[in-house]
């Protein structure tokens, strides 16, 4: 892996205006989440690259400190991943919802918290391999899929 080029921010505003590139992930020995992209498709929409083949989108609003993040099924992929599956079977009342938010835990880390965990626990049971929704992300400027 290549040396990390540390970028700090202070203040959830500086974390959606962040354009260089980069993305917050949570990584651990070999198990690794979503990485997430701000401003991904428009300047409200939250992306969550899955593979390079599968994105998913999830509107957001922020203040002063927190990132709150409603529940959708804007899904762009070449392929039926199990995950795409897992959030299609999610009842359709939880659209437009809030299911996430996400703190400044420290210059580089987001800390999340999920108002509906039993569709969380769903959704990571539906990879065996990858955490897809953690507890907490942090800024890469080296991580890609």
């Amino acid at each position: 892996m290549l040396p990390e080029n540390k970028i700090s921010f202070k203040n959830i505003l500086e974390v959606v205006q962040h354009k260089t590139p980069g993305s917050w992930v949570y990584i651990k020995d070999s198990i690794t989440s979503f990485a997430l992209f701000f401003s991904a498709l428009d300047s409200n929409m939250l992306g969550m690259k899955y593979s390079p083949e599968c994105w998913i989108y999830f509107p957001y609003q922020y203040s002063s400190n927190e990132i709150t993040v409603y529940w959708d099924t804007i899904i762009d992929t070449k392929y039926d991943f199990n995950i795409v599956k897992a959030i299609n079977r999610i009842e359709r009342k939880f659209i437009g919802k809030p299911f996430m938010t996400l703190k400044l835990l420290n210059d580089s880390t987001l800390q999340s918290t999920y108002l509906f965990p039993e569709i969380i626990k769903q959704l990571n049971l539906s990879n065996k391999d990858r955490l897809l929704f953690p507890d907490s992300y942090t800024f890469s400027t080296t991580f890609s899929l």
